[in-house]
C-alpha cells in the first residue's frame, strides 16, 4: 500500500491540477467541486489486495498522489473518515457489519419477494452464478466467513436488490430494505466486511481439518496465532498509523479469543496421550486414568506398532474396527486409549444431531422469524403438556381481549 501525507492534497486546491492527476475515469468523483482539505480528510485506506478480492472495488491516485478509494457504480460519492475516534471504535465496526449480513441473510430467508429480485438481478449480471444469503451462525463462529464472502462477491447484487425492494413493497418492508441500503451503502461497513473476513477467513478451514494429530493443530494454530499477535506502536503520527492501531486492537481479540480456547490444560492432556498411542513413549498422564494400566499398555503399544503401520490416532481407530473380535481383545488397553481419544472435546456436534429444531429445519424453518421458530419449537418439545391445554378456553381469552374480535369470531362458550 502506498502511504503518501494527506497535507500535500492541498497543495493543488485552485490549480486545476485534479482532473490531469485523476485521468479520464468516469466513475470518479469530481474533486473540482470539492474543497482540497475536505478530500484529504475524508480519504478511505483499504488494503491493495482487496481490489483484487472484490473486482467491484476500484482505486486510483487522488490529487498529488493521495490514494482516494471508491465503488464504480455505488461509492462514487461516499468517503468515510480515516479512522475511528478511539480505539474500541474499529471493534465495534467489525461487529456490527457482521450484525448487517446476519440481518441481511435473515431478511433473504424471511422475504421470498426479496430472494426473488436478488436473483434475478445476479443472474443477469453474472449468468447462473449465485450464492445464497445467509445469517451468521451464532454457535459455529468458524463457518461465518463463507456468509460474509457471499455479501461482499455480490455487493453490487445486492444494493440493486434492496433498492428495488424498497420502492416496490409494504411500508413495513421497504422500511426495512431502505434502512439496510442506506447502511451498506456506507463505506465502513465495507471496511468492516473486508477486516471481517481478513481476520476469520484462515482459521475456519484450519479447525476443519479432522484428520490432523494435536501436534500438526498446535504447530499450525502456534503459526496463525503469531501472525496475528499485537503489534505495539507508541504514536501514531498520520491517519495511516491510526489505522494500523484499531486494525491490532481487532487482532488483539482473536488472539486473546483463540487463546483461551486452546491454551488449556486439558488440551496438553490429550497432546500427551497421543503420543503415547503413537510413539508409544510411557508418560505421567496415563496414571490419571484409571482405565489404563501403564505395564499392559506399554506391552500392547509394542506389539501393536510392530504389527500395524499407523501415523494418526484415527488410523489406529481404523485398524482396531477392522480387527474380528478374538484380536481385538488382545488389545484392549490400546481400545481403551483410542475411545479415551474419540471423545467429543464438546457436546454440540451430538445435541445438534439429537435436536428438535434439526428435524424442524424445513422449508417453513426457513422462512419464519426467529421468534416464531422458538414458540413453534417449545410446542414440539413438550407436545404432552400441550395436548392437555384447554383449546376452548385460550381461544374464549383470545376473542374477550376487545369487541373487535367477539364480533369477528363471536363466542366459544
Amino acid at each position: 500500500m502506498r502511504e503518501r501525507e494527506s497535507s500535500q492534497a492541498g497543495e493543488n486546491e485552485g490549480t486545476g491540477k485534479e482532473g490531469e492527476e485523476l485521468g479520464l475515469c468516469p466513475n470518479h468523483p469530481n474533486v473540482k467541486v470539492i474543497p482540497s482539505q475536505t478530500l484529504s480528510n475524508r480519504i478511505l485506506y483499504f488494503q491493495e489486495k482487496w481490489f483484487k478480492d472484490h473486482t467491484w472495488l476500484h482505486y486510483s491516485p487522488s490529487v498529488k498522489g493521495v490514494l482516494c478509494f471508491y465503488c464504480a457504480k455505488y461509492f462514487a460519492a461516499q468517503k468515510s473518515k480515516l479512522a475511528s475516534k478511539a480505539d474500541s471504535a474499529f471493534v465495534k465496526t467489525v461487529r456490527d457489519s457482521m450484525g448487517l449480513v446476519h440481518e441481511l441473510g435473515g431478511f433473504f430467508n424471511q422475504s421470498g419477494k426479496f430472494k426473488l429480485i436478488f436473483q434475478n438481478i445476479v443472474k443477469s449480471e453474472h449468468g447462473s452464478t449465485f450464492t445464497s444469503l445467509k445469517p451468521l451462525c451464532p454457535t459455529r463462529w468458524t463457518v461465518r466467513t463463507p456468509a460474509i464472502r457471499s455479501v461482499l462477491k455480490q455487493y453490487e447484487s445486492v444494493l440493486m436488490a434492496l433498492e428495488e425492494m424498497a420502492s416496490c413493497s409494504s411500508p413495513e418492508t421497504s422500511a426495512k430494505a431502505n434502512g439496510l441500503h442506506g447502511t451498506f451503502l456506507k463505506g465502513n461497513t465495507v471496511r468492516g466486511l473486508l477486516m471481517a473476513e481478513d481476520l476469520m477467513g484462515g482459521f475456519g478451514q484450519l479447525l476443519w481439518q479432522q484428520s490432523w494429530t494435536y501436534n500438526q493443530f498446535r504447530c499450525l494454530m502456534s503459526a496463525n496465532l503469531q501472525s496475528v499477535a499485537p503489534v505495539c506502536s507508541p504514536y501514531h503520527p498520520d491517519s495511516q498509523s491510526l489505522y494500523r492501531i484499531q486494525f491490532y486492537n481487532a487482532l488483539d481479540t482473536v488472539n486473546a479469543q483463540f487463546i483461551e480456547r486452546f491454551e488449556q490444560a486439558g488440551f496438553h492432556k490429550l497432546q500427551q496421550l497421543e503420543n503415547v498411542l503413537l510413539h508409544g513413549d510411557m508418560d505421567k498422564v496415563v496414571e490419571e486414568y484409571p482405565e489404563l494400566n501403564s505395564r499392559l499398555l506399554q506391552v500392547q503399544l509394542a506389539i501393536f506398532g510392530a504389527n500395524y503401520t499407523y501415523e494418526t490416532s484415527s488410523d489406529v481407530a481404523s485398524i482396531i474396527q477392522e480387527m474380528v473380535p478374538e484380536v481385538r481383545g488382545l488389545f484392549g488397553q490400546v481400545e481403551a486409549l483410542v475411545r479415551l481419544l474419540l471423545v467429543p472435546a464438546s457436546s454440540a456436534e451430538i445435541e445438534r444431531s439429537f435436536s428438535a429444531l434439526r428435524r424442524l429445519k424445513t422449508w417453513l424453518r426457513s422462512s419464519m422469524s426467529q421468534t416464531r421458530l422458538n414458540n413453534v419449537a417449545i410446542c414440539h418439545v413438550h407436545q404432552k403438556k400441550l395436548d392437555r391445554l384447554d383449546l376452548e378456553g385460550i381461544c374464549q381469552s383470545f376473542i374477550s381481549a376487545n369487541d373487535k374480535l367477539k364480533k369477528a369470531f363471536g363466542s366459544f362458550a
